[in-house]
């Protein structure tokens, strides 16, 4: 990949996606000034498209679904989730679940921590976001994309117990992908995977040899996203959460 050709990128925000249409990868990244370079494959080449139109949204990788990349972002009083359309290389919005207008407050620090925070994901082919709070994890998908009114709420989990609270990290815990039986593997604060189970019960593996913390991917060559089974070579404990 060649240089981008500034100094002044923000490496913290940046997107990778496939636009089928045009057989093309593409990587994005900020720049501080709401400047936002496009790299496509097919080229080999960077590009600056149109300034991004609001503030920068957070550190995080942008989330690629139905070609685009999403991002959240506060603009008081509401959360806004951005999208870049990676065929037409433009900016729009998807609104979040109504709900949200009454339920959800904006993130809170408290002791130079998030005490409250929305992360999106990719369930089964859909947006997804994860509202992570104190005591609970809510994930809501998007069953018809660009629809407001298809917001579901999927599932809802107290303070997962297998997870020891010094590690209990409210703001980067997400979901990684669904599994065969229903269930829903999650990352819990980049120190531990947890198994939440159709029948309420969470596992919790015991992964040998491995960091206090980390972060974890899906991952497969064709870039298919993965229908797969964790329960091989993995110890899980179980816990009922009824």
């Amino acid at each position: 990949m060649p240089d981008v050709g500034t100094r002044d990128s923000c490496m913290g925000t940046h997107g990778f996606g496939y636009v089928e249409s045009a057989d093309d990868y593409k990587v994005v990244r900020f720049s501080p000034d709401k400047g936002v370079n496009v790299y496509s494959l097919r080229t080999d080449s960077w590009r600056r498209i149109g300034d991004f139109p609001h503030s920068l949204p957070a550190y995080f990788s942008g989330t690629f679904v139905n070609g685009a990349l999403h991002w959240t972002w506060w603009t008081l009083p509401n959360e806004i989730i951005g999208s870049l359309d990676l065929v037409k290389e433009t900016y729009g919005q998807v609104l979040p679940p109504l709900s949200f207008e009454q339920e959800v407050l904006p993130p809170v620090y408290r002791n130079d921590d998030y005490t409250h925070q929305n992360l999106l994901a990719v369930l089964d082919g859909c947006l997804c976001i994860v509202c992570n709070r104190e005591c609970a994890i809510d994930v809501w998908v998007m069953k018809q994309y660009g629809v407001r009114e298809s917001w579901t709420k999927f599932f809802s989990i107290r303070t997962i117990p297998p997870v020891s609270h010094q590690y209990w990290d409210v703001p980067h815990s997400t979901v990684l992908c669904i599994l065969k039986n229903g269930g829903v593997l999650m990352d819990i604060g980049d120190c531990s995977l947890v198994r939440y189970n159709p029948n309420r019960t969470i596992s919790s593996p015991t992964i040998h040899n491995s960091q206090d913390c980390f972060s974890a991917y899906p991952y497969v060559e064709s870039l298919v996203w993965p229908d797969i089974d964790v329960d091989s070579g993995i110890q899980w404990k179980h816990q009922d959460q009824n």
